[in-house]
């Protein structure tokens, strides 16, 4: 896959068991990903949403795959959806918890419901108030809301002094 030799990566991954819930998924993700490279993106979000449609009981780590594949397609209500069937299950003091209220906020935000993306990024940074990317990505969507600036600005400093080498800080 990694070499671009696309159908070399289909023929072994014809190799793995549809019988078995992991290597199905791990074969219907790697196809997804292929059909992205070849046809495009929402061709590939058809593939894998009716693929894991036909998994019975997906656990958290397929609904969470199936989230990301459709937050990176910009189907951001359907991410939403999946993201809190994970959330719902997880305990409050959870950092994966964190990191999924971060990507669920950050759909509530590119949807403009503001009131429910500052809430979950907030939420996130209750769990885990280190979060640099969390503490930039809240500030700037109150920046450009022109919204708690000055609050803005000291979530910014925090992250920045958290992650002062990392370019997107």
């Amino acid at each position: 896959y990694l070499n671009k030799n696309y159908k070399k990566s289909k023929t072994v991954l014809k190799n793995f068991d549809k019988n078995q819930d992991f290597y199905y998924w791990y074969r219907s993700k790697k196809e997804a990903q292929i059909i992205i490279k070849e046809k495009s993106r929402e061709e590939a979000l058809n593939y894998i949403s009716s693929k894991f449609e036909k998994i019975k009981n997906p656990n958290n780590k397929f609904i969470f795959d199936i989230a990301n594949f459709y937050k990176n397609s910009k189907k951001y209500k359907k991410a939403i959806k999946y993201y809190s069937l994970i959330i719902d299950e997880l305990n409050n003091d959870n950092e994966v918890k964190a990191d999924l209220l971060y990507r669920r906020g950050g759909c509530y935000e590119r949807l403009k419901d503001f009131a429910n993306a500052d809430k979950d990024l907030q939420q996130s940074l209750i769990i885990n108030p280190n979060d640099a990317y969390v503490l930039n990505y809240l500030a700037y969507s109150w920046l450009e809301r022109e919204y708690k600036i000055d609050e803005a600005m000291k979530l910014l400093q925090n992250a920045y002094d958290l992650q002062s080498d990392d370019p997107y800080i």
